[in-house]
C-alpha cells in the first residue's frame, strides 16, 4: 500500500514525464522548421524580448527535474549531486537517459522506507 507521500512523489514523475515529452515535441518542430526551411520565428518574439529570455524557458524541464531529484527521490546525497549536474549539463538528452520508470520510483520508494536502508 502506498502512502500519500509515495503517491504525490509519482504524481511528480508522471508530470515530469509529461512536461519532457511535450518540450521534446517543441524541440523537435523548431528542429525540423530551422533545418528544412528557411523559417522566421521573429513571431515568437512580438515583444521584443531579449533572445536570453527564450534560452531560458528551455531550462524549466531541467530545473522541474532537479527540484525533483533534490525533494522527491529517496538516494543519498552524493547522488542527487551526480544525477543533477547530468540533467544540468546533458538537458533534453540526459533527462530521457536519467529518468526512472514507474517500477524503478516504486522500488526506491520502498527501500526508502525499509529499516535496513541507512539514511544519510
Amino acid at each position: 500500500m502506498e502512502t500519500q507521500e509515495q503517491q504525490a512523489t509519482l504524481l511528480h514523475l508522471q508530470r515530469l514525464r509529461r512536461l519532457m515529452t511535450i518540450y521534446t515535441v517543441i524541440l523537435l518542430i523548431f528542429l525540423i522548421l530551422d533545418l528544412g526551411f528557411d523559417f522566421d520565428f521573429s513571431f515568437l518574439n512580438p515583444w521584443g524580448l531579449p533572445s536570453y529570455y527564450w534560452i531560458l524557458l528551455k531550462f524549466i524541464p531541467g530545473f522541474y527535474a532537479v527540484w525533483f531529484i533534490w525533494k522527491k527521490m529517496p538516494v543519498r546525497q552524493s547522488r542527487k549531486w551526480s544525477e543533477s549536474f547530468f540533467v544540468l549539463f546533458l538537458n533534453i538528452i540526459g533527462l530521457w537517459i536519467w529518468i526512472p520508470s514507474q517500477k524503478r520510483m516504486k522500488q526506491l520508494l520502498i527501500r526508502a522506507n525499509s529499516p535496513y536502508f541507512e539514511k544519510r
